[in-house]
């Protein structure tokens, strides 16, 4: 089962960026990528985003994050909105059940909106910022777990 660190980034409840990276055992394996709607347009970033596999129902991509529950719902909603899935509501809200019940629940919530004179570079770093907090939270409460 592949395991991503997964947020999104919202701004008047549309996609502003997306960032994910592989995790193992709590630690970050190969690159943390952000796709920017600045960049790839909110449809671009959908778009990829379901070439990776997050919309499947299997193992090679499961969200993990802090509020993954709420940014999972916000993408499927805007896939649907954009025409990158052909589901009706009560399969979205299917989809997220699943893919909630499949990889738990991670944290209360995180960034849904974005500031507005926050730049690309600052997103960019905040986010960072953000993956590395929750890995080293992650990863202390497996091991004191142990």
């Amino acid at each position: 089962m592949a395991h991503f660190y997964l947020r999104a980034v919202a701004e008047r409840r549309r996609i502003a960026a997306v960032c994910y990276q592989q995790v193992e055992g709590g630690r970050p394996v190969g690159r943390f990528t952000v796709l920017l709607a600045d960049e790839w347009g909110e449809r671009g970033v959908l778009r990829k985003l379901k070439e990776i596999g997050l919309f499947g129902t299997g193992e090679s991509f499961v969200p993990n994050g802090p509020g993954v529950e709420v940014d999972l719902t916000l993408l499927v909603a805007r896939a649907v909105e954009n025409g990158v899935l052909r589901w009706r509501d009560e399969d979205a809200q299917r989809f997220v059940s699943e893919r909630v019940a499949v990889m738990g629940r991670s944290g209360a919530g995180g960034k849904e909106t974005r500031h507005k004179k926050e730049t690309n570079k600052q997103l960019i770093e905040n986010l960072q910022q953000e993956e590395e907090s929750f890995l080293r939270d992650l990863t202390s409460t497996s091991e004191s777990h142990e």
